[in-house]
């Protein structure tokens, strides 16, 4: 009995250790993210926990913001030689990027005037100060009245809903992709578009994982709508259908719940509903087509129903 215990308190061991370190090597739902979107990159080409788990950098936080400015292909074309007095990286297109910065005080990046300091840690507050200067919004300074005051950075943040990472004291890049990802949702300063419809397509907003996917529509007509039983609808369209033809926010029937929608063939869908009333008349929508049909108490079978126009509809109780 001891033996056994042993042997299952080790196999515990061995598979919890197991556990651990897959754990830590899996980003985070903002962190993947921004990878998917291409903004984190790595240093060397590789985003992984352990990176994600470094504190950033100025230097980060500037190209992140160039990222999210759509500008950073052109700062890294950027060949003027003026630059700050630290700005000479060891990597070339680095030091472009510090001199498209100094030449551009309006993005506002000046460092001190005389240095960047690419290697100084950045806090949530600068951070946050970076994704506000992103949306449009700027900094009062001595010879600009802006939208906040760097004492106030983090409270105005809230107010726009940029808050997650506020109060993380040792703040990482994994802290850095929270924050961008709550940016890329909130809409640029004077408009109604989020920060990511300026720098990546919907679909690919989606497929990154920002934001839901808009539900597709039903472009195929329908050809038939027939109702076999009592509660099932059958829909035949006059062409194949694809996916779209699955999702159940395509179809509605006045007065009748609809529970399920199967796909039964290439150009067939079949609705589960409540219980249909034999002989009452219903209004069904799909997509932007209005059918007229009755419903039926038979076991099997069922009238085929004709489509109609939807002033005749309106006329159905």
């Amino acid at each position: 009995m001891k033996k056994t215990l042993a042997l299952v308190l080790a196999l515990a061991m061995v598979f919890s250790t197991f556990t651990v370190v897959f754990a830590e090597d899996v980003l985070s739902e903002d962190a993947q993210i921004c990878v998917n979107l291409g903004m984190l990159k790595g240093e060397s080409g590789t985003v992984d926990a352990a990176y994600v788990a470094t504190a950033p950098t100025r230097m980060q936080a500037a190209i992140m913001f160039l990222r999210l400015k759509g500008l950073e292909a052109e700062a890294l074309a950027y060949t003027g030689e003026d630059n700050f007095a630290d700005g000479k990286l060891a990597w070339a297109e680095g030091a472009n990027l510090l001199a498209y910065l100094k030449a551009n005080p309006q993005l506002g990046w000046q460092g001190d005037g005389t240095n960047f300091d690419p290697n100084g840690k950045i806090t949530a507050q600068m951070y946050y100060k970076v994704l506000l200067e992103a949306l449009g919004y700027k900094q009062s300074t001595a010879e600009v009245v802006g939208d906040f005051e760097w004492a106030n950075v983090l409270e105005f943040a809230a107010g726009k809903g940029l808050a997650k990472v506020a109060a993380v004291a040792e703040f990482t890049v994994n802290d850095l992709a929270v924050a961008t990802v709550e940016a890329l949702k909130v809409n640029v300063k004077g408009t109604e578009a989020a920060l990511y419809k300026s720098l990546v397509a919907e679909e690919a907003a989606a497929a990154a994982g920002l934001v839901e996917a808009a539900p597709k529509t039903i472009s195929a007509k329908v050809d038939e709508v027939t109702t076999l039983g009592s509660a099932v609808v059958q829909i035949l369209f006059e062409e194949d259908i694809d996916e779209a033809a699955e999702n159940i926010d395509n179809y509605s029937i006045d007065g009748l719940a609809i529970n399920a929608v199967t796909v039964s063939a290439s150009n067939a869908v079949r609705l589960d509903t409540a219980v249909m009333a034999s002989g009452k008349l219903y209004k069904l929508t799909v997509g932007e087509e209005v059918i007229q049909f009755a419903g039926t108490g038979k076991v099997s079978g069922g009238p085929e129903i004709d489509k109609v126009e939807s002033e005749d509809v309106e006329e159905v109780v």
